[in-house]
């Protein structure tokens, strides 16, 4: 049985700092904050970053392969008519969840303390099961990105 929370974010919070400057800087998007108590759909492309120093957790950043395109499209500097294979969706996606996941670590470390994140793993949304996950839900003008943040990391993102 899944034991996710998931729950509203503000502009205040760790990940709304992080995922605001991420979004901004680098995508140029204001992302706002939405429900996010849909389904899931199964075919969605996640990039997984483990936390591996301090050992709390992890990110996974999840949406469908047509916000993936846009975003990828958005972030290369190209025209929304141009097109992309799917290597450059994978690097684009991975590069935002690592800056993101940089980005929320620094927040929760207060940047007291230096840390270290695993290589961006893309694939497939993976089944979320157990406790200590919090989703957050990003709502972009090209769509919805989901955020999961697990491990005991996941609390002090609230």
């Amino acid at each position: 049985m899944t034991q996710m929370l998931s729950t509203p974010w503000d502009f205040d919070s760790s990940f709304g700092r992080a995922i605001q400057a991420t979004m901004e800087d680098f995508a140029f998007e204001e992302p706002s904050p939405i429900p996010g108590d849909y389904e899931l759909a199964p075919d969605r492309i996640s990039v997984i970053i483990d936390i591996l120093d301090p050992e709390i957790g992890g990110v996974i950043i999840s949406m469908s392969p047509a916000v993936a395109r846009d975003l990828c499209l958005a972030i290369s500097g190209l025209a929304p008519t141009q097109s992309v294979d799917d290597a450059a969706i994978r690097d684009a996606i991975g590069e935002l969840t690592n800056v993101f996941s940089g980005k929320l670590i620094g927040e929760l470390l207060d940047g007291h303390r230096q840390f270290k994140l695993s290589l961006p793993r893309t694939g497939d949304a993976p089944t979320l099961e157990g406790e200590g996950i919090v989703r957050f839900s990003v709502g972009l003008s090209m769509g919805v990105i989901d955020a999961f943040i697990f491990g005991p990391a996941s609390l002090d993102c609230l």
